[in-house]
């Protein structure tokens, strides 16, 4: 059973991938030559609602637009994900795939003094 919420969650969130997608490139990078990574934009979405301000109206608003039920979800979604897009493929003469995510605060906005460290 718990397999099969993560596919459907992962279904969920490639057709919020896709419906970005479709308004990214309608618009601001209509004539740009432009990169767009659903599965960084899945990280940043699961690391704000993972941290200590994900939770109350932030966690509501972003389980929704993700189409997600808890953060849970996310991060299993987000597991899976990062095993196919980041498998290690230089055994069978592939890429190795590194990546480093992270999420960033316009200055003037306040952070939880939790996280203001990292």
């Amino acid at each position: 059973e718990r397999l099969l919420n993560v596919q459907k969650a992962m279904k969920n969130q490639t057709e919020v991938a896709v419906i970005l997608s479709k308004q990214l490139f309608s618009t601001k990078a209509k004539r740009s030559n432009s990169v767009f990574s659903p599965a960084s934009i899945n990280a940043a979405f699961t690391m704000v609602a993972s941290g200590p301000d994900g939770k109350g109206e932030i966690l509501k608003a972003i389980l929704s637009f993700l189409r997600s039920s808890s953060v849970e979800e996310l991060n299993a979604v987000y597991n899976l994900i990062s095993s196919f897009v980041f498998a290690d493929g230089s055994s069978f003469g592939g890429p190795t795939i590194k990546v480093a995510n992270g999420v960033w605060v316009e200055q003037t906005l306040p952070i939880h003094p939790s996280i203001k460290p990292l």
